[in-house]
C-alpha cells in the first residue's frame, strides 16, 4: 500500500471547491458514421467543442 505525507493527507481532507466553467458553443459539426452489428451504417452530426474555460478568467494574449 502506498504511503502519503502528512502534507498531503491534509489536501485530501479539505472541503471540495465548486469550480464554475463557462458555457462552451460548439465551434462545428463534424459526420461521424457507425456501423450497427447488423452491417447497416448510422451517419451522425456531432458537435465540437473547444477546450474548458474557467468562468471569469480571460485570455492572456500579449
Amino acid at each position: 500500500m502506498a504511503r502519503r505525507s502528512k502534507s498531503t493527507a491534509k489536501n485530501l481532507d479539505a472541503q471540495s471547491v465548486r469550480i464554475k466553467g463557462e458555457r462552451l458553443k460548439p465551434i462545428r459539426r463534424v459526420m461521424r458514421e457507425i456501423e450497427r452489428p447488423d452491417g447497416t451504417i448510422l451517419r451522425v452530426e456531432v458537435p465540437v467543442y473547444p477546450p474548458f474555460k474557467l468562468k471569469g478568467r480571460r485570455n492572456s494574449k500579449n
